[in-house]
């Protein structure tokens, strides 16, 4: 629903008659024939013609209010914004926390993720290797879904099988280090790389569930 050119020049037309201002164009209603009688006025002077082209505008204008408060629900994105928070833990997602802990000897990476819930302190997790594992879960959780589900249990396997290979690719890569036979390192160094790329999948698929 938009406002035509002719109305908002005729909504400028009438604003200047009343800061008493002459107008700048026919005092007509949009489509209103050129040989029709036209009604003048003075400054400062309103015409019924005015009031009907101010109520045209002003309908429009009330339809697409209308509009807008009939969907006033706002999108999923906006709604789960509001519920997640970060502090000095980590982030927290309505009444579950993920809190953000360091470990330089872990060789699926340092940075792993707990989850709990902010009230009972219940721990449901403290070793998740991905942010996206543990942020899809306590978005889950915080919509009601129950621990052991089966949406919560398979993003937990996604996090365990992303943990085996970068566990693997580790192992794999100071092999390659070690062994001075050259055929041995190049298995190795195949090795370790398909372990990588295996881990990299399972980090993209979880990415895109974390922003479903």
């Amino acid at each position: 629903m938009t406002v035509s050119e002719q109305e908002r020049n005729y909504m400028q037309n009438l604003l200047d008659i009343m800061d008493g201002k002459s107008p700048e164009g026919a005092n007509s209603l949009p489509g209103k024939p050129l040989n029709e009688s036209v009604q003048l006025a003075g400054p400062g002077q309103v015409t019924s013609s005015d009031v009907q082209a101010m109520h045209n505008v002003l309908s429009k204008l009330e339809r697409i209010t209308d509009d807008l408060v009939q969907d006033p629900e706002p999108n999923q994105e906006f709604r789960q914004a509001l519920q997640e928070q970060r502090n000095t833990r980590g982030i927290s997602v309505g009444s579950w926390q993920i809190a953000v802990h360091e470990d330089a000897t872990r060789l699926a990476g340092k940075q792993y993720y707990s989850i709990h819930h902010t009230q009972t302190q219940q721990v449901i997790a403290n070793d998740i290797s991905l942010y996206e594992t543990a942020l899809s879960v306590a978005r889950l959780l915080n919509k009601g879904e129950m621990v052991n589900s089966w949406k919560v249990r398979e993003l937990f396997e996604h996090d365990d099988t992303y943990t085996s290979h970068k566990i693997d690719a580790h192992r794999f890569r100071i092999r390659s280090r070690k062994t001075h036979d050259q055929h041995q390192r190049q298995l190795y160094e195949t090795r370790m790389q398909a372990s990588s790329d295996r881990a990299q999948q399972i980090r993209d698929l979880l990415k895109k569930h974390s922003l479903i």
